[in-house]
């Protein structure tokens, strides 16, 4: 390049701004060039480090995947690179690492989408989550937590109870007042196995008003992801987390969680539904109209029955029966489920939204 500039001879000063932008340098890099050529000296190579040759890089490829798969693919550089005896350079160890345990991240990314299988419900008022949170502290050490109820065919947070560990009355009551301000209690409520969806006093209330209850199976979240994604949600909106101290008591708490679950679901754009959770909530139809409950509740029931007598585990039959509601809501197309790419069918596992 600074032979070239030299052949050009001398260059006006609008020339040598015009040139300069071509080659995208500075009028000052030009004149160095232009020094350079005149004095014969070679041209300065690329600042940056040193291209690594092909066999050290192969070498120290295969000596940290041994090492990794050795260890442990939970093996940090420093680790790897004390096994290896500090032979190798260490950048380039910390590459090869890093390559490696981005494609086997890629891989188990790969795995868990074809082996996912999510749910979406055709109408509001079918399905409803329940599940809560610790939502900080208040002065005395006490810990708050935030029951949140949500529709799951909207993806939207009906109800937010602030206060102690809930019991079961917390829980009717809750569902209660969601049931004024929607109009009418879910087909289905979804919940894990805490002790207060556990209770005897929740079963009666759910048989009374003929909701199915759809329990996740023991240590198992993924059951019930609706409400634990829309949990995480609102903590990392309000901020609320278990070590949060509340200065002013519940009534924080509950404008926090006010205010995130205002903007979640009034003004975040949700990319799987084309619009916002309040806008896809009020455009659903109702679940309730044109179904009769009792004779879906029945069905349900019967389904639950007939299953959970074919396993004498009582895990076996807990999955059983989770896959009877299911196959229940889908005999009355109120739900659809996907399975990995998203082609349709039944999948015989369990769902994981």
């Amino acid at each position: 390049m600074a032979q070239w500039i030299e052949s050009q001879g001398r260059l006006q000063k609008g020339e040598r701004s015009r040139l300069a932008g071509l080659l995208a340098v500075t009028a000052r890099t030009l004149h160095n060039w232009r020094r350079e050529a005149a004095r014969g000296e070679p041209e300065q190579a690329r600042p940056g480090r040193p291209v690594y040759a092909p066999e050290l890089v192969y070498r120290v490829l295969r000596r940290t995947r041994r090492e990794l798969k050795r260890q442990g693919w939970s093996a940090g550089w420093r680790s790897v690179l004390g096994a290896l005896g500090g032979e190798d350079p260490v950048r380039l160890v910390q590459r090869c690492l890093a390559l490696w345990k981005r494609r086997k991240r890629r891989r188990l990314r790969l795995l868990r989408g074809g082996l996912r299988k999510t749910i979406l419900v055709q109408a509001r008022e079918v399905l409803w989550s329940i599940d809560a949170m610790q939502a900080g502290h208040n002065g005395e050490g006490e810990a708050r937590f935030a029951e949140v109820l949500r529709d799951v065919g909207g993806a939207r947070t009906i109800s937010i109870r602030i206060g102690p560990a809930s019991k079961a009355q917390d829980v009717i009551a809750l569902l209660e007042s969601a049931r004024r301000t929607r109009g009418a209690l879910p087909l289905v409520l979804s919940s894990d196995n805490g002790s207060a969806y556990a209770s005897d006093l929740l079963e009666r209330y759910l048989e009374e008003h003929r909701v199915v209850h759809l329990r996740s199976l023991p240590h198992t979240p993924q059951h019930n992801a609706w409400a634990e994604h829309g949990i995480g949600e609102l903590r990392a909106e309000s901020g609320l987390e278990s070590h949060t101290p509340l200065l002013g008591g519940d009534e924080e708490a509950a404008l926090r969680l006010e205010e995130a679950r205002r903007r979640l679901d009034g003004e975040r754009y949700r990319l799987r539904f084309g619009s916002t959770a309040e806008a896809r909530d009020k455009n659903l139809p109702r679940g309730y109209d044109g179904i009769n409950r009792e004779a879906f509740y029945c069905d349900a029931r019967k389904r639950m029955e007939t299953a959970s007598l074919c396993h004498e585990n009582r895990r076996d039959q807990r999955r059983a029966e989770r896959e009877a509601i299911l196959l229940t809501l889908e005999g009355f197309n109120l739900i659809e489920r996907t399975q990995g790419d998203g082609q349709r069918g039944t999948p015989k596992a369990e769902i994981v939204s």
